[in-house]
């Protein structure tokens, strides 16, 4: 969705000078120089500058609904006995952060994409855009995902996440390799479109689960043959998974799960995705208990589906054979 504003129709967005993107979770630059916090050509991660805050706290208040801004204003919470306040922190220390550039929001938009699979889960919230049309500032947003997003912030879902060097060294690859990446003999694009669609969805919401292991069979199974009885849906998934996991530098983390096989994690996994899927309500002290609860279980699922579509960024031949096998 985009939305013009004319001039002095919303004096906090004419008042910033050039456009940006903000990023709703960066808690803070990590021995990092905004100099060198280049996502991309003309694209710097930096702090916000006070008009800049002005900017984002409008949005947040008008377009998502942010009763107060405490995720990016506050410090920890302290808890005494069943009162928990939060310690006050100097607006120096913020966390607040854009990606500011100039020209069209196209290289902006892939970024955006690009954050929807790095490891580190960035959450671009808006974008502000000035060059568009002379003296009217131009909003581009979702409404459902910037609204489930802030909603996610104000409960303490979302993890604010220090950047480094290498964290920006690896979007900037990540990025550059979709660049040239070709899309038109895969469906690529269109599951970082699916990824994306996904965070409009409450964190906690089984649909979103269901999301996730939709991409997952989507991109490693084929249909299985009805006269084949080991062919099955959750064998592909378990197998290739495993096969796959082998070959990443930085593998899947089962320790949460007991470090048990993550042949039977999947096949727990798969086992609440067939509970929400027939609208059973899960009962992780029993049957799933090896999951612990819904957040462990999403968090693996989401780790995974990412990296295999990085994966399919680096090696696209081999997720076609490993879909087709």
């Amino acid at each position: 969705m985009a939305s013009v504003y004319p001039k002095g129709g919303r004096p906090a967005l004419d008042a910033v000078p050039r456009s940006f993107s903000f990023v709703l979770n960066v808690a803070r630059l990590r021995n990092l120089s905004s100099n060198a916090a280049l996502l991309a050509p003309g694209h710097k991660l930096r702090k916000a500058t006070e008009v800049e805050i002005e900017a984002i706290r409008d949005v947040l208040t008008t377009i998502a609904a942010a009763s107060d801004f405490g995720p990016w204003q506050r410090g920890k919470p302290i808890v005494t006995g069943k009162k928990t306040t939060y310690a006050k922190i100097p607006a120096r220390q913020w966390r607040y952060f854009v990606i500011a550039f100039t020209g069209s929001n196209d290289t902006s938009s892939q970024i955006e994409r690009t954050l929807s699979i790095t490891p580190l889960e960035l959450k671009i919230g808006f974008t502000l855009l000035r060059e568009a049309f002379p003296n009217a500032p131009m909003l581009i947003f979702s409404p459902a995902r910037l609204f489930a997003q802030v909603q996610r912030a104000m409960h303490g879902k979302m993890p604010f996440l220090d950047v480094t060097a290498g964290d920006v060294r690896n979007i900037r690859l990540l990025n550059d390799q979709l660049q040239r990446y070709d899309f038109e003999p895969s469906n690529l694009k269109r599951l970082m479109e699916q990824m994306l669609d996904s965070d409009a969805l409450p964190y906690d919401s089984p649909l979103r689960f269901l999301g996730y292991f939709a991409i997952l069979e989507s991109m490693l199974t084929h249909q299985p043959k009805k006269t084949d009885t080991i062919d099955s849906i959750t064998r592909q998934v378990k197998q290739k998974v495993v096969l796959l996991n082998n070959r990443w530098q930085t593998p899947i983390d089962y320790s949460p799960f007991e470090d048990k096989k993550p042949e039977t994690i999947w096949s727990a996994m798969y086992s609440y995705r067939s509970t929400l899927a027939h609208g059973g309500k899960p009962d992780f002290k029993d049957e799933l208990r090896l999951l612990k609860d819904h957040d462990r279980a999403l968090e693996l699922l989401t780790r995974t589906v990412k990296s295999i579509l990085r994966q399919a960024v680096i090696e696209p031949q081999l997720l076609f054979d490993l879909r087709n096998c």
